[in-house]
């Protein structure tokens, strides 16, 4: 990761150093104000066409009056900017739209993969890491990861290999913004919930092989 920090969008150097990113296939703009945001998303899009590049631009917009309004936005040549809005609250995170939603089910449907459905509905903990995987899952299809909309017979090597690291990764960010540190081994007997602390919280690599099968298990549909 290569941070260019006291770099402001306004600024000539900010559309230079773009220019020079090769192979850009998504983007988050996050910048804490709506209106920022937007302008920054649109230019961003602007710029990428003029390289040829055609990432994935997410953009995070509280407003849920601008989100609709944005959804199909075009230029006055009727040319899509394709800019996905997320984070206002009535569409996104509202209890309607997570509570009883489609999005619920399919947080279900990870759960089933390795426990049952009373522990789904009973414990906090399984069911907001399965609604995290449910999400992830979604970002993975729509940002066209190869075989991220496959059952995981399905999947070639390759994908396997993707679709393991990146639920990896997903897994343990989660893990760590819940509280959760390294136990210190990799033995699963040093795994000690009540301190939050977990065996797996490390590298992909150093995963044994049951729990790198466990990620395509959990990580494809």
């Amino acid at each position: 990761i290569e941070i260019h920090s006291g770099l402001s969008v306004h600024t000539k150097r900010f559309e230079d150093e773009i220019v020079k990113i090769k192979n850009v296939s998504y983007v988050f703009v996050a910048l804490g104000d709506d209106e920022l945001n937007i302008r920054t998303a649109i230019n961003l899009r602007m710029l990428f066409e003029r390289i040829g590049a055609k990432p994935v631009i997410q953009v995070v917009v509280n407003n849920s009056d601008a989100k609709i309004y944005l959804a199909d936005a075009t230029n006055y040549k009727k040319q899509k900017y394709n800019i996905d809005v997320i984070g206002d609250i009535k569409t996104s995170y509202s209890e309607r739209v997570i509570i009883n939603s489609e999005l619920e089910n399919e947080a279900l449907q990870r759960h089933l993969k390795w426990g049952d459905e009373d522990e789904f509905w009973r414990y906090e903990y399984n069911y907001r890491s399965s609604v995290a995987s449910a999400i992830h899952m979604r970002a993975r299809i729509h940002c066209g990861i190869p075989g991220a909309d496959k059952r995981e017979e399905e999947l070639t090597e390759r994908e396997r290999s993707t679709i393991e690291h990146l639920e990896h990764r997903r897994w343990n960010a989660y893990m760590r913004a819940e509280g959760y540190i390294y136990s210190g081994s990799n033995n699963p007997e040093s795994r000690n919930d009540l301190a939050k602390m977990h065996h797996d919280l490390v590298e992909f690599s150093s995963l044994c092989d049951v729990d790198k099968r466990k990620n395509s298990k959990v990580g494809t549909r």
